[in-house]
């Protein structure tokens, strides 16, 4: 089945996008009976997007500020196993840890990443890790990689790095969203998976080796979008997990030298010889534990090392970052078998050296990430996957301890203080309601028990405080602005707190964060300190969905650590972009993405978008090319949706026949509706308008009451009878060869098709045409001139056949 891809942008933080600030707690995670999932390390990294276990057996965890944490077992160290300056914004920074496979003898590990100099590209580096295993030495630091330079604002950037089973450095990288323009290219470095010697060195035996030149040659395989993570399964195969646009996630079976079909094609390709298709994945519109918006993984379970039943031996498992689920997918069948659910915002996947699975996770609200284990056990008994935590609270207030446990159904829960049964405290949930100063210290378990057993938490510990909590007002932008793309906001507070009174700057801490729908990206995190800020609302690059909002979260805190947080919410001004082309089987391209002929999307106003035409379509009556836009712009340009300008149309002409040589015909435009006035005269490639009541059709012509005449000759392609046809809501006559064969000088009620006889045209040559529009109802000036033959389906006389006066 071919999927239309429609001009939205998923994403993405990391992919297409994050799920709701209200998240569950970290660690509910549903795996299969005799499975258990356990939290090791909760809120101690920040905005994590990805992890690898080194050598050693510790994990690191990249941040997309350039941190890179170790996790040892006991918790995450404070100080950075690397840090590195590196571009962060949308699914950029650090995308891929890998370790070399001599490590023993020369402590190399290899990170691919954004450098935000001299322009914004992925570069990939080699660093010494130093001897006690704990961090590697950024003064080791040896280039060997430069890909090429990535948009200001661009997003799906997304990619992974691994050494093969053939010692080779593989790396995926993302299209920039410029697919349409690089990802078949071979002249291009973006969306595509790469091959490397471990030195930097392409291999000889690269498939496209003497195809391509210079680093390119380091091409393996073409055609992605976004091939976010990738591992190596038990046949040596490269497993892709490739996050799609608006219709499918795919999993690829990558081979060297082959197309995956971006963006040509999102999901399976209908039979398209050149191009190959996903070998799993699914679509967005699925029932929520079958679909999602953005897969990510990726994990293939290698028998030799691997805890789990034999069942799973070789399968590849990934999860979808929206939805909250994991699946494991076995590449001989071509199936997907649930694995878990419940997980909040996954964003990766390994297999441990300890054969268990491990999956990194982030909270959308608060960028807090967490690691998560999961072992099989063999046992229905319940296991605590979340345990409660110790709460701080004021007096008065009350105090909520929560447990999350699996095991097989029905679960029975008991809670204790100071190891006293509570009465009535049965649930996963226990709330102490009114805490006094005689609570504090208090001691809280629950008992977790079924039919095979029973298990009991860890403490949480009350801490009762008699300082109040801070108070905070927002005192911009209004509750009532709403904003145009390009437009600069402005944001500011005031705190105060009832024993400290009017709170410091240095009691302030901002965070802007980016709404999709459903799902947040981080936007702008300024450093602490300050009650006012400021930011632009990008104009290009960005999300171009009008489902968006931005929110300018504070938290104020107190001399005595007491914090609270209010937010204030800005939504955008929206207009609806209408995307039309002639033939009406056309497919004109919205930011690279084709889309239909009569393509309606709201948009963000001034939102700047790329339009083209892509070319040849193959097309009722034979192959057909783009001619112009109603814009008079080139093929791909840059358009931007206003209230008041937001229709387009990309005019296709058929490269049949006898093709002219045409430009378009004599256009006077008048400031009345009688023809009597002339403004500006020009030429005009097509006769083709849909001008808005308070817009004007030409500069210098009042909007609302105008007239215009377009004259010159016209040459058919075809000996043929021929029909011509107007489209247009006002007053409008037609003459061809001197003759009157369209008399509508009396305005319509609405826009009207008119036709003239079937007249007998000869190929090439030119005849006499003259078209007279007068608008002045008020309503859209709208007008098209077209013809229709046996050899021509109705569609808008292109300029090559036109040809002015003189």
């Amino acid at each position: 089945m071919k999927h239309t891809r429609i001009a939205c942008m998923g994403l993405l933080l990391l992919l297409a996008a994050l799920v709701p600030i209200e998240t569950p707690a970290a660690g509910a995670t549903t795996p299969p009976s005799g499975f258990q999932a356990t939290v090791v390390a909760n809120n101690q990294i920040f905005a994590p997007t990805l992890m690898s276990f080194t050598p050693e057996g510790r994990i690191v965890v990249a941040q997309q500020n350039g941190k890179v944490k170790v996790w040892s077992g006991g918790g995450v160290s404070t100080t950075p196993y690397l840090s590195l300056t590196v571009e962060s914004s949308s699914d950029r920074g650090i995308l891929g840890i890998a370790y070399d496979p001599n490590y023993a003898a020369n402590h190399y590990v290899y990170v691919y990443y954004h450098r935000p100099t001299p322009t914004i590209h992925g570069v990939i580096s080699r660093f010494v890790v130093r001897p006690d295993g704990l961090s590697a030495d950024p003064a080791t630091e040896t280039v060997l990689y430069e890909m090429d330079s990535l948009n200001f604002t661009g997003v799906h950037t997304g990619g992974s790095l691994k050494f093969g089973p053939d010692g080779k450095l593989y790396v995926s990288v993302g299209d920039d969203r410029r697919g349409i323009d690089v990802s078949h290219s071979l002249a291009s470095d973006l969306g595509k998976v790469l091959r490397l010697n471990k030195n930097g060195s392409i291999p000889v035996d690269n498939p496209f080796y003497t195809q391509a030149a210079g680093k390119y040659r380091s091409i393996y395989s073409k055609g992605h979008r976004n091939p976010y993570t990738f591992d190596f399964d038990q046949r040596g195969h490269l497993m892709l997990a490739e996050v799609g646009l608006s219709s499918y996630e795919e999993i690829n079976d990558v081979v060297g030298g082959r197309d995956y079909g971006w963006p040509d094609y999102e999901g399976p390709d209908g039979g398209d010889v050149r191009y190959v298709d996903p070998v799993g994945g699914y679509a967005h519109d699925q029932a929520p534990e079958d679909g999602g918006c953005a897969i990510i993984g990726a994990a293939a379970v290698d028998p030799a090392t691997s805890t789990f039943p034999a069942s799973y031996d070789g399968d590849f498992f990934y999860a979808d970052y929206c939805n909250g689920w994991m699946k494991s997918f076995d590449p001989v069948t071509g199936t997907s078998t649930p694995f878990a659910t419940g997980i909040v915002n996954p964003t990766h996947v390994v297999f441990g050296p300890d054969g268990n699975l491990y999956y990194l996770t982030r909270n959308s609200g608060t960028g807090s990430g967490w690691i998560t284990r999961i072992t099989y056990t063999g046992s229905t008994a319940p296991s605590i996957s979340a345990q409660p935590r110790d709460a701080t609270v004021g007096v008065g207030q009350a105090a909520t301890f929560t447990v999350e446990a699996q095991g097989a159904a029905p679960l029975s829960y008991q809670w204790f203080r100071n190891g006293t049964a509570i009465s009535g405290a049965t649930s996963a949930s226990y709330t102490l309601t009114n805490a006094q100063p005689s609570d504090s210290g208090a001691s809280f378990r629950v008992s977790v028990a079924n039919a095979s057993g029973s298990v009991t938490s860890q403490p949480a510990t009350l801490t009762v405080v008699t300082n109040q909590a801070p108070s905070a007002t927002i005192t911009s932008p209004a509750a009532t602005l709403t904003y145009l793309a390009g437009q600069k906001i402005d944001y500011s507070a005031t705190a105060t707190d009832p024993e400290d009174g009017t709170l410091p700057a240095s009691a302030f801490d901002w965070e802007i964060i980016f709404h999709h729908d459903t799902h947040t990206h981080p936007f702008l995190d300024p450093a602490p300190g300050s009650r006012s800020g400021s930011f632009t609302v990008p104009d290009s690059g960005f999300e171009t969905a009008a489902n968006v909002w931005f929110e300018m979260r504070l938290q104020v805190t107190d001399s005595a650590g007491r914090t609270t947080t209010v937010s204030r919410n800005v939504h955008p001004r929206t207009t609806t972009l209408s995307l039309q082309a002639s033939p009406a089987d056309a497919r004109p391209a919205l930011d690279g993405t084709l889309v239909s002929s009569n393509h309606k999307v709201l948009t963000v106003r001034n939102m700047r978008r790329i339009v083209s035409a892509p070319g040849p379509q193959a097309l009722i009556g034979g192959s057909w090319r783009f001619d112009t836009w109603s814009d008079r712009g080139q093929n791909q340009h840059e358009i931007v949706p206003t209230a008041g300008n937001n229709w387009f149309m990309a005019v296709f002409r058929l490269d049949a026949g006898n093709v002219g040589t045409g430009v378009g015909l004599t256009a006077t435009y008048y400031d009345d509706t009688t023809l009597t006035q002339p403004v500006i005269q020009r030429t005009d490639p097509v006769v083709l308008a849909n001008v808005a009541g308070n817009s004007s059709p030409a500069p210098g012509v009042s909007p609302g009451t105008w007239s215009a005449r377009w004259q010159g000759s016209v040459s058919a392609q075809f000996s043929e009878l021929t029909t011509f046809r107007v489209l247009a809501d006002d007053g409008v006559r037609l003459w061809i060869g001197g003759n009157l064969v369209i008399d509508a000088w009396t305005p319509a009620s609405k826009a009207t098709l008119y036709s003239s006889a079937p007249i007998t045209m000869t190929a090439g040559a030119r005849v006499p045409i003259r078209l007279e529009l007068r608008q002045g109802s008020g309503r859209n000036g709208q007008v098209r001139l077209l013809w229709q033959s046996k050899s021509m389906p109705r569609s808008i006389i292109p300029s090559t056949q036109l040809f002015p006066t003189g």
